[in-house]
């Protein structure tokens, strides 16, 4: 997977595919959806809740902004970007969208998610807050921007790779 990360119109081709998906967390949460229970008890009643590129745009996001975590096994582009909850809360569109977020470590104690779903979270999870605490050059301190999908960062002044 390493080798197409670097290939910027590969990303974009994905993040662009109409079969991508994206996680959202709210600061540190990941946006989840809970199963109502329909008389059976479910085994793992919480799971992420995906969002596709035209949900983002409905909400003002956008899609561009996304790291790619990688095609799950049904080699589907999925992606994962940050908003703050200050952001979240100017709309009453997005506060319905995001309504439910949950913290991992509850999830995880709980058991009320998959362990696939608390994998997938935690890699985003990383991922995100990696290139969130990342953003200036800890050589110069220009600023930094994301390469690779988010893999990578790289100075815009003296162009050391993070």
């Amino acid at each position: 997977m390493g080798h197409v990360r670097g290939d910027k119109g590969w990303i974009n081709e994905q993040r662009q595919s109409p079969d991508a998906v994206f996680m959202v967390f709210v600061d540190t949460e990941p946006v989840s959806s809970r199963k109502q229970n329909q008389g059976e008890q479910e085994k793992f009643p919480v799971s992420i809740k995906w969002f596709q590129a035209d949900e983002l745009e409905t909400l003002g996001l956008e899609s561009h902004e996304a790291f790619y975590l990688g095609n799950d096994n049904e080699d589907l582009p999925r992606f994962a970007f940050s908003l703050y909850g200050w952001f979240v809360g100017k709309s009453d569109l997005r506060r319905s969208a995001f309504e439910y977020t949950a913290n991992l470590r509850s999830l995880a104690i709980d058991g009320e998610m998959s362990p696939e779903d608390l994998s997938t979270i935690g890699q985003a999870k990383a991922l995100v807050h990696w290139n969130e605490t990342h953003k200036c050059c800890g050589k110069c301190g220009a600023k930094t921007k994301p390469r690779d999908g988010g893999w990578r960062r790289q100075c815009w002044s003296c162009q050391l790779n993070y």
